[in-house]
């Protein structure tokens, strides 16, 4: 079970946390230049003063299965008594595998190639975002890549021990970067109320993360602190959300776009997601998810639309490409990234098929094409 420490200045909850846990060695783990635009390393610093504190930061922004490797190498070389995370998704995602990871018996290739089931738990994880886009420190989710290829492992060991979401480490955030992280967090709750997995209680989240983002992200981006504070809470009640279902199709298809063309990831997401409101709102009896029923389906997309603040997919299409547009988001794939005709083929043979199956509605290989062809 996580403990949950929400709002302003609650970063402060850590030297508590090592108080009364009797912390004397912290293996922290940071982004290599966030950790200090973000204020972060003065508040760590600080509320770490008195206990020894190893700081692992030499890894790549998509984690790979080296950095993985020796960020456990590091820890198995000391006594640690805590893990501490602070950053973006990248880095929740290695402090997660980093620390589980070195608590397994086998070697770490076993657990994400061959899918061996974790037996042990790592150490208390304390994990403190710095971004309000991936909402990492609240899922049992991480992502790894060997040679350029996605993993993911899902386990309920890699959730996090605490989850510190304090808005004010990410007031300093650049406006391109929280524009990205806006809509990957926004992504989340939408993909999450759609997904086959969905239930009453993640629906229930996700539809507060829409609403919440709705409202604050273009004045989180002009600079209105209470958005901001507003933004960081709905990114966590999304991550929370897509904990229980996991995302779907636009997720499936974006982490090719991130890893060969370098478009965020909460970018590539979003690109994909517009489209995908108008496909998902047009079911048939033969493409629907059989886990799902068709009339109930078709309840729960028309309340989506409502909530998004349209009446139909077309409009909430339009309305998804102009809020991208209005927050400084190119809104086509060749803008994006370079991606040409010629690169979609590849794109599509990338898709990541655990994440495509939790699509509400079947997508084939031709239906994928068409789709990003709609978007160059």
């Amino acid at each position: 079970m996580q403990k949950e420490i929400l709002g302003s200045g609650c970063v402060a909850a850590l030297k508590e946390i090592v108080d009364e846990a009797g912390v004397s060695s912290v293996l922290l783990i940071t982004g290599k230049h966030s950790y200090v635009s973000s204020g972060a390393k003065e508040w760590t610093e600080s509320l770490l003063s008195r206990v020894k504190v190893t700081q692992f930061s030499d890894f790549s922004v998509n984690p790979r299965i080296e950095d993985v490797l020796a960020g456990v190498r590091l820890l198995k070389a000391d006594d640690f008594d805590l893990v501490v995370a602070v950053g973006g998704g990248s880095v929740m995602d290695i402090a997660k595998l980093v620390n589980v990871l070195s608590h397994q018996p086998e070697e770490v290739v076993d657990y994400v190639v061959d899918k061996k089931p974790l037996v042990n738990q790592g150490l208390p994880l304390v994990a403190i975002p710095t971004t309000s886009g991936s909402g990492s420190e609240a899922t049992k989710f991480a992502v790894i890549y060997i040679d350029q290829v996605k993993f993911s492992l899902s386990h309920e060991y890699l959730l996090p021990s605490y989850a510190i979401v304090d808005p004010e480490l990410t007031y300093s955030l650049p406006a391109k970067s929280a524009a990205a992280s806006g809509m990957d967090a926004l992504s989340q709750a939408v993909e999450s109320f759609w997904s086959v997995r969905s239930t009453e209680e993640s629906r229930e989240l996700a539809e507060k993360a829409i609403k919440m983002i709705l409202n604050a992200l273009e004045r989180s981006l002009d600079g209105d602190l209470h958005a901001k504070g507003q933004m960081a809470l709905a990114a966590h009640l999304a991550g929370k959300a897509i904990n229980m279902t996991t995302t779907t199709a636009p997720h499936a298809l974006s982490y090719y776009l991130t890893t060969y063309f370098k478009i965020p990831h909460g970018h590539a997401v979003a690109l994909i997601l517009g489209e995908m409101l108008v496909i998902n709102a047009q079911p048939t009896t033969d493409n629907l998810s059989p886990e799902l029923n068709y009339v109930q389906y078709l309840v729960q997309i028309k309340t989506l639309f409502l909530l998004m603040g349209g009446d139909c997919a077309q409009a909430c299409r339009d309305q998804w490409y102009n809020l991208m547009r209005n927050i400084g988001l190119e809104t086509s794939l060749f803008q994006a990234g370079g991606v040409t005709r010629e690169d979609l083929s590849p794109i599509v043979d990338s898709v990541n098929m655990e994440r495509l199956q939790n699509n509400p509605v079947r997508l084939s290989a031709d239906d994928l094409h068409a789709l990003l062809s709609r978007l160059l």
